[in-house]
């Protein structure tokens, strides 16, 4: 009997990896002006209004960005982003978290943030990505 062929696995593309890495820092980059960040905190604070106190350095996570705006009051609210370059189908993604969120607040006792927008990058005056905001 003639021996079983064998699945051939293949590494990582190293240069697309690359590429999306770079494409990712880029866009990064580009966030960090003051009109961005003004346009930032205004957007969350029409969705969440509040006496704004301070807009916090964006932290990046593994996939997303997330600005938090202190408010006077001592609560915060936070504008997630996708990362362009890394996410690819940047509105599903958003659109699937927002669902799986809102499924889980309904229907399990596990504590999920609220959510008090969720917007297509149509809808993101500052031109960036879809975004949520949230607590």
């Amino acid at each position: 009997m003639p021996p079983r062929p064998r699945p051939s696995y293949t590494p990582k593309d190293d240069l697309a990896w690359e590429g999306s890495d770079e494409a990712a820092d880029a866009w990064e980059i580009s966030l960090h002006k003051s009109e961005i960040y003004r346009a930032i905190a205004e957007l969350i604070l029409k969705y969440r209004p509040c006496e704004g106190v301070e807009l916090h350095r964006p932290i990046r996570g593994g996939y997303n960005i997330v600005y938090r705006l202190e408010c006077k009051d001592g609560s915060s609210a936070v504008m997630r982003l996708p990362i362009k370059g890394l996410v690819r189908f940047l509105e599903e993604k958003v659109k699937y978290e927002v669902a799986t969120m809102q499924f889980i607040a309904t229907n399990a006792t596990i504590p999920v943030p609220k959510i008090y927008f969720a917007g297509t990058a149509d809808e993101n005056p500052t031109g960036l990505e879809p975004f949520i905001i949230m607590e």
